[in-house]
């Protein structure tokens, strides 16, 4: 068994985790913002030298991530400190593409919080839209690589991935369904899925008990967001998605739950 088990959805509005420690057996909720930046080293070692004695924040709270052994001069800061900079949840790229980091990040937040060993194992359950859903073995081969060696907050941390597994966003919802009533009622009938995010809205077709089609598009709460703001004075796009969010939020949640 794993050292380390964690359910993690990098959305674009929040990055929800569910974690379980081998040694505790029961599951941990964390979250964080979205945003990230990258920064050069001397920008984040400029910040620590101007830190009050008071401040004392979370990992979560304070996260950025570097890779040295790859030559790699710059951090990525990720989640409320990237906020902090004015940095944006980068909708412009592919969502796998922006998850490394901040699945590394979540992991250094993790392995900090709980004071865990610069080595330990890991299992890992992801969500990507179905129109990513493709790309989840260049997902599981990047983010296995970067796990291998790299710095959080200053400490390196050597991970190894002993299992990944990556699922459309909507088939918790599914998986839901078939322990409600059976894999037997599962396996016989036709249920579609459609899951609404601030990203994108998926849709997922089960048949029989396999997942036999799907179709993601850019309609997304984002676009809302955006609207609200070209057509209202004083509106902010933070506030504004905090409160669109909420039903989104509940349900992946349960997504995560089902997918450990």
């Amino acid at each position: 068994m794993s050292n380390l088990i964690v359910s993690f959805d990098p959305g674009a509005s929040l990055t929800k985790i569910v974690y379980e420690l081998a040694t505790e057996g029961k599951p941990h909720l964390m979250t964080m913002e979205p945003e990230m930046l990258k920064l050069p080293q001397s920008s984040i070692d400029a910040y620590m030298s101007s830190r009050k004695g008071l401040e004392s924040p979370k990992p979560a709270d304070e996260a950025w991530v570097s890779s040295p052994a790859n030559g790699d001069t710059q951090c990525t800061v990720v989640g409320f400190l990237a906020r902090q900079f004015s940095a944006s949840a980068r909708l412009d790229k592919l969502k796998y593409e922006t998850s490394i980091h901040k699945a590394l990040a979540v992991i250094g937040a993790i392995a900090q919080h709980n004071k865990l060993p610069n080595r330990f194992s890991l299992s890992l359950t992801s969500l990507l839209p179905y129109g990513e859903y493709q790309n989840r073995q260049a997902f599981e081969q990047q983010l296995q690589s970067a796990l291998k060696d790299f710095r959080f907050r200053g400490q390196r941390l050597r991970v190894k991935l002993e299992k990944f597994e990556c699922l459309p966003e909507g088939a918790g919802l599914a998986m839901i369904r078939q322990r409600q009533n059976g894999k037997e009622w599962f396996n016989a009938q036709t249920i579609a899925v459609l899951m609404f995010g601030h990203r994108n809205t998926s849709l997922l077709l089960f048949e029989r008990g396999k997942m036999t089609a799907g179709y993601t598009n850019g309609l997304g709460f984002h676009q809302m967001v955006k609207r609200v703001i070209e057509r209202t004075s004083g509106q902010d796009a933070t506030a504004l998605t905090s409160a669109s969010m909420q039903p989104v939020q509940i349900s992946r949640l349960i997504t995560k739950q089902f997918a450990l």
